[in-house]
């Protein structure tokens, strides 16, 4: 089964995500995974930056998409006063079965401790094999 999905986020740096995505939604059972990051302000009428205005652009472009992913940063420790919001506005436009908040809590660089490989990715080494301070190991899951 190939799935569909659609990324949409506050700013332009979360499209890095959609590498990350595809591979989740693979691991998750999907046979091929295609995502796209599409810049809504290039649109003839940007939509307003509320969750909603973009979900409805998104909509109007491609109503068949597989899934929408929103991704917005809580800024705080409890992620569930954004994902509620997140969720509402999926609910609004009749798409929360369609729809994953993708709320990280803090600092958007903490989904890069889960996958070492993407930490390589992210300096440009990709081939790495050091290992971290104090490790008297080296392996392709190690590095600085």
């Amino acid at each position: 089964m190939q799935i569909r999905f659609v990324l949409i986020a506050e700013g332009g740096a979360e499209g890095e995500l959609v590498p990350h995505l595809r591979r989740l939604c693979v691991a998750a059972g999907a046979d091929e995974a295609i995502g796209t990051f599409p810049d809504l302000g290039l649109l003839a009428t940007p939509p307003g930056n509320a969750v909603e205005d973009k979900l409805n652009a998104i909509v109007a472009l491609d109503p068949d998409v597989d899934l929408i992913f929103v991704h917005r940063d809580s800024d705080a420790r409890d992620a569930t006063p954004v994902r509620t919001d997140v969720l509402g506005a999926l609910d609004n436009i009749g798409r929360r079965d369609r729809g994953v908040a993708v709320v990280p809590v803090q600092e958007f660089e903490a989904w890069l401790l889960a996958d070492p490989q993407a930490i390589r990715d992210v300096v440009g080494n990709r081939t790495s094999r050091v290992a971290p301070k104090g490790s008297s190991t080296t392996s392709p899951n190690n590095c600085e």
